[in-house]
């Protein structure tokens, strides 16, 4: 019994694959409710008045989380399984550059929701990216704009990030969208 219910889960990247789907159509719904320039007032305003909304948003939330963890025990998985050599060295050196671009998602997701610690952790992440030697004031403007205007980290968050990460995904995957089975899970 034990053996056939593992049979019907569905591999932990396609599990990842639905997480993110789920993520990006959702963050799509959100886009209207959401403004960068007010973002706390934005997010209140859908959490106090719009009850679909804040469903939407709550799942925004969740898949997101769901993708972060299913990618890494898809990471780990590859290495446990010793599968890591069946995958192109190209494949494998988009996959490995994704992963700060995962975790720079996750994080610009925390910055937006513009709140006190928000913009305190943006203070931090801009004093560190301006360590980085000859381009860290250019790399903090590209990733995180200035001032406390969260538009540049917006389109960095929703449109950046979700299409490079869908690429890569789509270039290992070798599929476009998740099965069914996969979404449901």
């Amino acid at each position: 019994m034990k053996e056939k219910l593992w049979r019907r889960i569905p591999p932990l990247g396609m599990i990842a694959l639905a997480a993110f789907v789920i993520c990006a159509v959702t963050g799509i719904m959100l886009v209207p409710a959401y403004r960068p320039d007010a973002a706390l007032d934005s997010l209140a305003l859908l959490l106090l008045k719009n009850p679909a909304g804040t469903f939407v948003r709550s799942l925004h939330y969740w898949s997101a989380q769901a993708f972060l963890v299913f990618t890494f025990a898809h990471i780990v998985d590859h290495f446990l399984r010793k599968s890591e050599d069946k995958v192109q060295f190209g494949i494998w050196l988009r996959l490995c550059l994704s992963v700060p671009v995962v975790a720079g998602v996750m994080l610009s997701g925390f910055l937006l929701r513009g709140d006190a610690a928000g913009f305190q952790a943006l203070q931090v992440l801009r004093a560190m990216l301006g360590f980085v030697p000859l381009i860290g004031m250019e790399l903090s403007r590209l990733l995180t704009g200035s001032g406390p205007d969260l538009t540049t980290v917006y389109l960095q968050h929703a449109c950046t990030a979700t299409l490079v990460i869908w690429l890569v995904t789509v270039d290992h995957s070798r599929r476009m969208m998740p099965d069914a089975r996969a979404v449901w899970w």
